[in-house]
Order: structure tokens, then sequence, then C-alpha cells
């Protein structure tokens, strides 16, 4: 059955309302995706000033080390069908927390940035595929619905913390910065919480 637009906007904004679900495991996802933005909006001024004084293109080098991310989201969503989708969130979000403090110290060398980075970008793989995996079993007749209010918050993440990052570097340097991408990864890491004590009681074949 096809729907008019107007219906299918009144029908994602019920599904909003209605499946709180939805909306926790989005703002899972978008505080997960504002923590690694902080490093997107960050990456060239930090690394193309001291100590490390890279040029462009190894700045876009460092940005490939991210590929291990992208690399674990088949492994994860395989683990997430067989009912491990809480754990693995929960290990993707104390990745993003981990990569903070790690990058907190890698002015001491090139290589802590790296091992941040890479472990950033595996945290927000495991949060991103968990919380798809899930979101995705709440109305199955109803994923294209689910999955647009679920980019559209995630996405609004990552624009909110590429500006929080912007500022927190322009106002207190690199300090800042990790304690706004922290912040952030707790504040994912909150509703991931939220998620499980609400819905732990969920079979995985249900969700």
């Amino acid at each position: 059955i096809r729907m008019k637009y107007s219906d299918v906007f009144k029908s994602m904004a019920e599904l909003l309302v209605s499946e709180k679900r939805l909306s926790i495991r989005a703002y899972a996802g978008a505080g997960a995706f504002a923590s690694m933005s902080v490093i997107f909006s960050t990456i060239a001024v930090y690394l193309s000033s001291a100590p490390f004084h890279l040029q462009d293109m190894w700045i876009g080098l460092v940005s490939l080390v991210g590929v291990f991310g992208a690399l674990s989201s088949q492994f994860v969503g395989k683990y997430a069908d067989r009912g491990y989708g809480t754990l693995f969130t929960f290990l993707g979000c104390g990745f993003l927390i981990l990569s903070w403090v790690i990058f907190y110290f890698s002015s001491a060398g090139l290589g802590l940035y790296l091992i941040g980075f890479a472990t950033t970008n595996l945290g927000l793989a495991f949060v991103h595929s968990c919380n798809q995996n899930i979101i995705f079993r709440i109305r199955p007749n109803a994923k294209s619905r689910l999955n647009a209010i679920y980019m559209t918050l995630y996405f609004g993440g990552a624009a909110t913390g590429s500006a929080i990052g912007t500022y927190a570097w322009n106002h207190g340097g690199w300090i800042y910065t990790c304690m706004a991408g922290l912040a952030l990864a707790i504040f994912a890491t909150f509703f991931a919480l939220l998620d499980y004590l609400l819905y732990r009681n969920k079979k995985p074949n249900v969700a």
C-alpha cells in the first residue's frame, strides 16, 4: 500500500511518540556520533599544531585508521542478531569513553592519537550497529520509517558534536575538546543504560 507523503510524515511522528525505545536508542546513537564528531571537527587544527605539525596529506592518512570501525560492523551485527546487542552497546560506549582518556594524553605521541582514533571509530560502530539491529525489530513492517527517524537524530548528533568540538577547541584548546568528547560519550552511555533498565527483560527476537 502506497502512502501519501503527508501520511508518511504523520506516521513517523506517531512512531517517535509511541515507540519510546526508538527515541532512547536514537539518542544513544546521536550521543555516540556527536562524541566522534568532536574529533572530526578538530583533527586538522590539532594535528597541524604543536607538537605534531603534520601536513594535510598526513592528516588525511591518519583518518584512514577509522577503517577498523567500518570493518567491525558486520561482526557486531552478527552477534547482535544472537542477542548480544546490549553487551556490545556497552562495549561500544566503553570504547568511546576510553578513547577520550587516550586522546587526553595524545600530545605525548602520535601513536596515542592513532589508538584513540581507532578506538572511537570502533566504539561508534558497535553502538550504531546494535542500535539498528534493535530498532528494526520494533516494527518489522516499518523499517524504512524507523530508520529515517533514527538516522535523522543520528546525524543531528553529528552536527551538534561538530559545533561543540569547534567551540571547545576555540575556548579551551585540547583539554576542553577532550572534556566535551568525554561528556558526549557519557551522554550516549546514559541512554544505553536507560535502554537496558527499561528493556532488559525483552527477548532478543522481539527486541
